[in-house]
């Protein structure tokens, strides 16, 4: 599963915590889902749309779990 959403409303959404930290985050973890992707190609990497509002990201995530847990 991979969220999507612009590197700028992730600021904007952690903006209480370190700077530092968000970019080293941010950093890590575009670098582990494009190694996925590129080494990976046959996964089924689920994208969930994450620039909206928490409880409908939330929904979605478990929509995905619950599929794959009960088919």
């Amino acid at each position: 599963m991979k969220l999507e959403m612009p590197d700028s409303v992730v600021r904007e959404r952690l903006k209480g915590q370190p700077p530092a930290q968000i970019e080293q985050d941010l950093k890590d973890y575009h670098r582990e889902t494009d190694f996925l992707s590129t080494y990976f190609p046959e996964a089924n990497i689920v994208k969930i749309n994450g620039d909206r509002k928490p409880d409908a990201v939330f929904a979605d995530i478990r929509k995905v779990i619950d599929k794959h847990v009960n088919p």
